[in-house]
């Protein structure tokens, strides 16, 4: 892939550093000059130690030998608090050679003319390891007459690790010269200090034209890590990052986000024989609290500094990858940052939008280091623009960088791909579609209270879609919308149900077209459910339930019904709509908790089978599954077997009467951006195979990649007050057997 333009050394403190030999590079890129102040401070005369801000800049300025320079200290963004020393002077500071050569080659030292001379010096020091995200530009005042004609004038370094062998390093030039001021301009690049180590700076001048360095960095200092994760010189905290493990899932990540922030990689996976989960340390071992493994202390990240130390998850384990970016950076350079602390064994953040709820970026991508499913999973909520790439070769190198671009309006993407996407192919969501997905949400009057933008830094991003399967507990969105008797039925409906209201909601539009046209159902057991793939005439009563038939291998209505038995203890049985609606009961029947929006997020598997449950067969359940599902998708009124699902779903009805009147647009509208149409938006898409991810049995590394963040969307965070939902539905327990 193409990589940028290396930038070179090194302000230190105020300008670019980079560590030699260590394959580092920055942003290549220059900054407009920082305004100049409205006031400027006196002039300090002399040493003067400034504590160095940690919120917003502070503007230094100093005077010595008839000089004055003014330069802006940026916040720390790493390390601890700490003071600077500074001092201008003209005098040549102890253990620097005066400026006669110049190092433009690594190890290459050309004398410069005799004419080129130092004029004035910035001598700074800290207390502390600091780092800082900017750097500021200077602006020298100098004695009239001190810069003649002909004369161009440059800023020097002088490296406190190599100076002596290397001379003096031209920085920038030539400066811009108005009168008897000569200023240098800025540089959009973090950087960190050693303590207490001596940084040198020269406003020099010479008749000639001189270029500034620009083949390789110079040792010291060493720039931060930035979120363009171009290579840089490791924090401290990554020296207590180990090797992960020797073999296993490599995770190779790529931050393109823009969000300016430490990101943060947490592996969980399910607890072996509990309902818990662990969380993996930098050894490759599971604990009970979460382990922050920050992106930039590990070879496996794209433009990490970090070499012969990947980050891979040991064979044997499945759970999540979480990623997740600390508020705003790391507080430490020798702690890691931490957005997960004081998150436990089987918990995870609260994906909601209410004030103190995980208030980062976050997402996560589930996995299986040994075989299985691998993919991006959006049933909870969307946090960030993820795209993925799974492949069997662990030595796969990362996704390339992708770069912001202003997104046009929704457009959904092009065709699905033919058939489940294989290894190698990337899925996931780009910058656009996830803005599309956002404004698409905004549009609707019910689901726009599941998306909500954050203020982050200097800008506002798009935060967090919410599914509305978790959205009950703090959002205001009806997720009862398909069963809710005060929501007016569709027009297409109205005579079937008398009027524009129903006691369902649009649920009773369904129950009485399927009283006049029963539809076949295989009870598939590629669902989830354990079904034996019998197939069911669904019929209706009009009013309250569904009725199921099982016709065994026939495929038309009307056809016998099988004989009963020990799977089948009534033939024909009835569904309750209240299934349908808001409400279910656990697995320990009806003395579990009540739980609402199930038509967004029915359980996988048969939890809720058997003696004195929900349902007491698995047919029933599986059944119930795949109504559901057709109830999503807006699919019930096709007139062929059921469940008639394309890939990826069509979320169509028959053209005319009930065409997509009340479908899961959150489903709808996330299939419709990602890559491929692929997307698992809701419990049932991984039954047909409508994930963005894939079936591999032998996974050898994941490539995953945050695409730039969304900063367009108009909308203001939502309101936490629940929405006034209906009270659970009471039905019979036992599905199945009556």
């Amino acid at each position: 892939m193409m990589r940028r333009r290396m930038l070179l050394p090194a302000l230190a403190f105020v300008g670019v550093a980079i560590a030699a030999g260590c394959g580092a590079k920055s942003t290549g890129s220059m900054a407009p000059p920082t305004s100049a102040p409205t006031a400027t401070p006196s002039p300090h005369v002399g040493p003067t130690a400034v504590p160095l801000p940690s919120a917003s800049p502070q503007v230094i300025s100093l005077a010595g030998g008839g000089y004055t320079l003014t330069f802006t200290v940026p916040p720390i963004v790493t390390g601890t608090t700490a003071t600077m020393s500074a001092v201008l002077q003209t005098s040549l500071p102890n253990g620097t050679n005066a400026p006669q050569a110049h190092r433009v080659k690594p190890a290459v030292v050309r004398p410069l003319a005799s004419t080129f001379n130092g004029l004035a010096y910035l001598v700074v020091s800290t207390t502390a390891n600091v780092g800082f995200a900017s750097a500021p530009s200077f602006s020298f005042t100098v004695p009239a007459g001190t810069i003649a004609a002909g004369q161009n004038a440059y800023l020097l370094f002088w490296d406190p690790a190599t100076g002596s062998i290397n001379g003096w390093v031209n920085l920038l030039g030539p400066g811009t010269v108005s009168g008897t001021t000569v200023s240098f301009p800025g540089v959009a690049t973090g950087v960190q200090l050693a303590a207490n180590t001596q940084y040198v700076y020269a406003l020099a001048v010479t008749t000639q034209s001189v270029p500034t360095a620009t083949p390789a960095p110079t040792p010291s200092p060493t720039p931060i890590a930035t979120a363009t994760a171009s290579p840089a010189a490791l924090p401290v905290y990554c020296s207590t990052e180990g090797v992960s493990a020797s073999n296993g899932l490599t995770l190779n990540i790529t931050d393109s986000s823009g969000l300016n922030s430490a990101l943060v990689i947490y592996v969980q996976q399910q607890a072996q024989g509990t309902t818990g989960t662990e969380w993996m340390n930098a050894s490759g071992v599971f604990v009970t609290t979460p382990v922050p493994l920050p992106a930039v202390c590990y070879s496996s990240t794209e433009g990490s500094g970090a070499t012969n130390n990947p980050l891979v998850i040991p064979s044997g384990h499945a759970g999540r990858i979480y990623l997740a970016y600390a508020s705003p950076v790391p507080a430490s350079a020798t702690s890691a940052p931490n957005p997960f602390a004081g998150i436990g064994a089987g918990q995870q953040p609260v994906n909601g939008v209410a004030t103190g709820q995980a208030p980062f970026p976050y997402d996560k991508v589930e996995y299986n280091s040994t075989a299985g499913v691998i993919d991006t999973t959006q049933v909870d909520f969307m946090g960030l623009p993820l795209e993925m790439q799974a492949v069997e070769n662990s030595m796969a190198t990362p996704l390339p960088q992708a770069a912001a671009s202003p997104c046009s309006a929704p457009v959904p993407t092009a065709a699905p791909f033919a058939g489940l996407p294989q290894p190698g192919t990337v899925v996931g969501v780009g910058q656009c579609g996830y803005a599309a997905i956002y404004q698409s949400l905004l549009n609707d009057a019910n689901y726009k209270n599941l998306v909500s933008v954050l203020p982050w830094g200097n800008q506002t991003i798009d935060f967090r879609a919410i599914s509305p399967s978790g959205s009950y507990s703090y959002t205001p969105f009806n997720y009862n919308l398909l069963g809710d008797s005060s929501v007016a039925v569709p027009s297409a409906c109205t005579s079937l149900v008398g009027g524009s209201t129903a006691t369902n909601g649009y649920l009773t539009c369904v129950l009485a077209q399927y009283k006049l046209h029963p539809q076949v159902f295989q009870a598939l057991s590629s669902l989830g459910g354990n079904g034996d793939n019998d197939q069911f005439c669904i019929s209706s009563d009009g009013s309250s339930n569904f009725i199921a038939t099982d016709i065994g291998t026939a495929t038309t209505c009307g056809s016998p019904a099988k004989a009963t038995g020990g799977t089948l203890p009534t033939n024909p049985f009835k569904m309750p709509i209240a299934l349908f609606t808001n409400a279910y009961y656990q697995s320990s029947g009806a003395s579990g908790g009540c739980f609402y929006g199930e038509l967004f997020n029915g359980p996988y598997g048969n939890a809720n089978v058997g003696s004195g449950q929900v349902f007491t067969t698995a047919d029933a359940f599986t059944l119930w599954k795949a109504l559901t599902l057709e109830i999503n998708y807006g699919t019930m009124f096709v007139n062929a077997p059921h469940p008639v699902e394309s890939t990826p779903p069509s979320f169509q009805g028959t053209p005319g009467l009930f065409q997509d009147p009340a479908s899961n647009a959150y489903a709808k509208i996330v299939h419709s951006y990602f890559d491929g149409n692929y997307a698992y938006a809701i419990s049932y898409d991984d039954g047909f195979s409508w994930f963005s991810g894939y079936s591999i049995s032998a996974p050898g590394a994941i490539n995953i990649r945050v695409n730039p963040v969304p900063t367009n969307a108009p909308a203001t965070s939502a309101n936490p007050v629940p929405f006034p939902n209906p009270t659970c539905s009471t039905f019979t327990l036992g599905v199945g057997s009556y």
